[in-house]
């Protein structure tokens, strides 16, 4: 899915704060696109939302370094500006003539029960400063800046920005029907359109009159729907069919199943994956090491398990756990592998191992790929 959502604290002309909020979780919700991460659950009254933050995307776009809040870490924030924004969240809402009653960055996540939360601070398009406190949960490990976190909605304006490069090229069209454009799936009629048809624009700007505000994501271990299952509503999809429900170009409707439309647009126009173009035309060009993970089955990441020699003092133990693959060098933590496809995975930021197999279908070793270089390590 390509939801994004990002909520800017201090809006000014160029200062901008971005507020992460959540504790990483056991939810991996694999269909949204651009995972760079664990999931963070932000509560806002009843209301669970999902926020992912990956690693820097444009200046422009947004930010994801996590923090985390715990009294003992406040004393971390001793910039005199950190302090200040620590001390007094501005609510969103305020009627003219009445008080502001601010509160407390940690009486925030104490009324919303969440262990940490993330603030990178934009100023003048740059990150002026990023700050982390406390844990991924209640008696769990400190929350750094690169710790990961689920993308969820932040994907929406990098989406945006691929359809915009599709329509430059005179690929797509801003304002052609959408079902031009369309092939693997057509936006049915409906009697709601009053003949209108429903335009790129009109979904870029929440204004064609569709439904599904948002999604409530998949749990780790439960099937995840394909794109076009979504767009139906059709199982495992969670969500009701994607449709008209007003008049396109009549109101304003915030629509996150117009951006799985978007989405099937870019893929069908492309004939790439969705993944594969956003890094090629968004998240590459501006620098960032971007790592976008894939669901693959138990079935063929059980052929993974193993130990894998790299030299006679050094050897990776692969194993499986809960429908994951984890790795552990000599000496080293066990860190969970990110799948990037079937075969290729990562498990830090510069490290890459793709899987090795002989004609036979056998998985014979693995290549460890770090800065240009490669290394075997032989399944033992």
């Amino acid at each position: 899915m390509t939801l994004a959502q990002i909520r800017w604290y201090g809006w000014g002309t160029l200062t901008w704060v971005v507020l992460f909020a959540g504790r990483a979780g056991t939810d991996d919700d694999r269909s949204t696109l651009f995972t760079y991460g664990q999931q963070a659950n932000y509560l806002k009254g009843n209301q669970q939302q999902r926020w992912v933050a990956m690693k820097m995307l444009h200046p422009l776009i947004g930010a994801a370094s996590l923090m985390l809040l715990c009294a003992p870490c406040f004393g971390q924030a001793d910039d005199p500006h950190i302090a200040a924004i620590a001390a007094n969240l501005s609510p969103n809402m305020v009627k003219e003539g009445e008080p502001v009653h601010g509160k407390s960055l940690a009486e925030a996540m104490a009324e919303y029960h969440v262990p940490g939360v993330s603030i990178a601070y934009i100023s003048h398009g740059k990150i002026a400063w990023v700050r982390s406190f406390g844990v991924l949960g209640i008696g769990g490990a400190p929350v750094t800046p690169d710790t990961l976190f689920q993308a969820g909605s932040i994907s929406k304006p990098t989406t945006a920005t691929a359809a915009l490069h599709l329509v430059q090229q005179g690929k797509l069209s801003l304002d052609a029907d959408v079902n031009t454009s369309l092939v693997r799936w057509k936006l049915p009629t409906s009697e709601k359109a009053e003949g209108k048809p429903v335009t790129l624009r009109e979904l870029l700007s929440h204004t064609a009159g569709t439904n599904v505000h948002g999604f409530p994501g998949y749990a780790a271990g439960t099937p995840v729907p394909t794109t076009l299952q979504i767009l139906d509503g059709a199982p495992p999809a969670t969500n009701p069919p994607i449709r008209v429900e007003n008049t396109p170009g009549k109101q304003w409707n915030y629509s996150g199943g117009g951006y799985v439309i978007i989405q099937q647009m870019i893929t069908d126009t492309a004939q790439k994956p969705f993944a594969e173009l956003l890094g090629e035309v968004v998240l590459k060009p501006y620098g960032p090491r971007i790592v976008h993970t894939v669901p693959v089955d138990s079935a063929i990441l059980k052929h993974y398990v193993g130990t894998y020699k790299m030299n006679p003092w050094f050897s990776f133990a692969v194993t499986l756990r809960n429908g994951k693959l984890l790795i552990q060098g000599t000496h080293q933590p066990n860190l969970e592998f990110w799948p990037e496809s079937n075969t290729r995975f990562t498990f830090v930021v510069d490290v890459d191992v793709e899987f090795v197999r002989d004609t036979n279908g056998d998985v014979t070793g693995m290549n460890v790929l770090q800065d240009g270089k490669m290394i075997f390590a032989r399944k033992q």
